[in-house]
């Protein structure tokens, strides 16, 4: 989830929407390196593949660390 929010505000600062056109909220700055106007083009699709990779890291060593695993029946 942070991974995801924090890409996304990366990419929107380094937008065009931010700095470097006419419209931006700083036009006489050029800092854009990000050329899409919509940072969710790239972090959404980043964000979802983040979170299934931390949702299957923390499913893996959930199994190792469980008492009930272990705790005899």
């Amino acid at each position: 989830m942070y991974g995801g929010l924090a890409l996304c505000t990366v990419l929107a600062f380094f937008s065009p929407t931010v700095s470097g056109t006419a419209y931006a909220l700083w036009p006489d700055v050029a800092f854009d390196w990000y050329p899409f106007h919509s940072p969710g083009l790239v972090s959404v699709p980043a964000a979802f593949l983040l979170g299934r990779l931390g949702s299957a890291k923390s499913s893996a060593d959930a199994g190792s660390r469980s008492p009930r695993a272990r705790a005899p029946v």
